[in-house]
């Protein structure tokens, strides 16, 4: 496959990856009541958390490592990668099913029609990274296809029924998830069983041990903020938040996992490489691009968000359109930062990647708080766009001091030595 078709399939599997993520969120939006839709999407966002999480162990080491593999130990590292995450998988729903349980009030209560599906949620997001890893984006592209096609059938049947709800919309996207990790199976022939989870984690523990702390900042930050926002300023204000997200920086976000699905395992060969010249490059061809793009995305949205808001649900989330100048900076920021976050996964820098996201998490959690108590959820918009440009600035700083040092001349003591 070359390589123009690859880029062409991964962007095409990320947009549908986005209608996956997105449709349930934005569906809770046009048939349920905006309380409803809030308590949906916060069981959707704790969701994704675990997602995030888990694919930090797994997902973002098959493009910075197993990539870099071919044959029989690749074949092995991919049946390790989907064992170990099923079995995360059933602690994750053990879990969740508490929080549940155990949680005061309604905010949780969709929550629990998801929980029988977190293994094949999680065993399919693996799924698509091993694709990826492989340089195999129909592939991808395919198993994606399935769980969009499935979770739309189930849906389509739930509302011609009139028995839509928040459980429903989970449930959907849990039944499509099932049957899309079932059908990678029967396709690339990997045997769930053969796989050894903690063979996994040993074999990747120098990466995987960073990537998952850095996750964990990350999603924490996420979930602290999906409680924040409901407990400071209502699940009204949270769906309209998550809204101007799903609409605006969604895509953006998708595009970003888009590109490290296609740069991150060129750049980890071209690092072990030693290709500087190739990194170099691309680094400056994708920063014109990203900046390009995201004053198209900030100028699209200022112009567009208060009219397509008066149309939707008759204006029921017309104050949203306040969102739209702050919201459509910090996917700009993400598009900006794409070149940078290749160039550190590619290069390993996971110890340095974990700081970044440190900073980029503590400032975005201050910047939300302080602006949810301040000044509403306009406020908290600008805080989190705060926290993604020293983000920004700091994933800059960190990927391009590394490039660097793998161009500076080596010591006449060193070369002596070696």
């Amino acid at each position: 496959m070359t390589s123009r078709r690859r880029a062409i399939l991964g962007i095409i599997d990320q947009g549908v990856v986005a209608l996956a993520a997105a449709g349930g969120g934005l569906l809770a939006t046009a048939v349920l009541e905006p309380g409803q839709a809030g308590l949906a999407m916060v069981s959707i966002a704790t969701v994704y958390v675990t997602i995030g999480v888990t694919r930090a162990f797994i997902g973002d080491v098959l493009l910075s490592h197993v990539s870099r593999y071919e044959g029989s130990t690749r074949r092995r590292m991919h049946a390790d990668a989907a064992a170990c995450a099923a079995l995360t998988g059933c602690v994750v729903a053990a879990l969740l099913a508490c929080l549940w349980l155990m949680w005061p009030g309604d905010l949780f209560a969709p929550l629990i029609w998801v929980v029988p599906f977190i293994p094949a949620l999680l065993l399919h997001d693996a799924a698509r990274y091993t694709c990826q890893a492989g340089m195999r984006q129909d592939r991808a592209l395919l198993i994606d296809l399935a769980l969009v096609g499935v979770q739309a059938g189930v849906v389509v049947i739930v509302i011609v029924t009139g028995d839509v709800t928040a459980g429903w919309l989970l449930a959907a996207w849990g039944i499509g998830a099932t049957v899309a990790a079932t059908g990678w199976l029967l396709l690339t022939g990997v045997r769930l069983f053969d796989g050894r989870p903690r063979r996994w984690l040993a074999q990747t523990r120098h990466l995987s041990g960073w990537f998952t702390g850095t996750a964990l900042i990350g999603q924490s930050q996420i979930q602290l903020i999906t409680l924040m926002i409901p407990g400071l300023l209502g699940p009204a204000a949270f769906a309209g938040l998550r809204l101007a997200q799903l609409t605006i920086l969604q895509p953006a976000q998708n595009l970003v996992l888009a590109m490290m699905g296609l740069l991150v395992p060129r750049s980890s060969i071209l690092a072990d490489n030693g290709k500087v010249a190739a990194l170099r490059r691309q680094t400056a061809q994708l920063v014109a691009a990203g900046a390009g793009a995201g004053l198209l995305l900030v100028t699209t949205a200022g112009l567009l968000a208060e009219p397509v808001l008066a149309w939707y649900r008759d204006g029921a989330y017309l104050e949203v359109s306040a969102l739209a100048l702050p919201v459509s900076i910090q996917a700009a920021i993400y598009l900006m930062q794409i070149p940078f976050t290749a160039l550190a996964r590619g290069m390993q820098l996971a110890r340095q990647l974990f700081g970044q996201y440190a900073v980029f998490s503590i400032v975005s959690l201050g910047g939300a708080a302080v602006g949810a108590h301040l000044g509403g959820l306009t406020a908290t918009a600008w805080g989190l766009t705060i926290g993604s440009a020293v983000g920004l600035a700091v994933m800059a700083s960190l990927s391009l001091s590394a490039l660097a040092r793998m161009t500076a001349p080596q010591p006449v003591e060193a070369a002596a030595a070696t």
